[in-house]
């Protein structure tokens, strides 16, 4: 997937979780290939993740966003 900060400041310690679809708990273990990023205006980044099917637990995941300066935002249904 590729995160992108579309806003005019620093996207600051940028976190990605997945987690369930109907509670919100979080699904782990979870392998990024980055996490807590800082992303500058315009700024684009490719981040792979992990997850076991087994530990979906038959539910679709949700990608919640959020950080230090950046407002909490979902992702619903992020794999399909």
């Amino acid at each position: 997937m590729v995160i992108e900060n579309t806003g005019k400041n620093v996207a600051f310690l940028t976190r990605l979780r997945l987690v369930t679809g109907n509670k919100y708990a979080e699904i782990l273990p979870v392998f990024w290939s980055d996490n807590y990023v800082s992303l500058l205006p315009g700024e684009k980044r490719e981040v792979n993740v992990q997850v076991r099917k087994s530990d979906l637990a038959g539910v679709r995941p949700v990608l919640l966003v959020d950080g230090f300066n950046v407002l909490a935002a979902s992702v619903p249904e992020l794999l399909k």
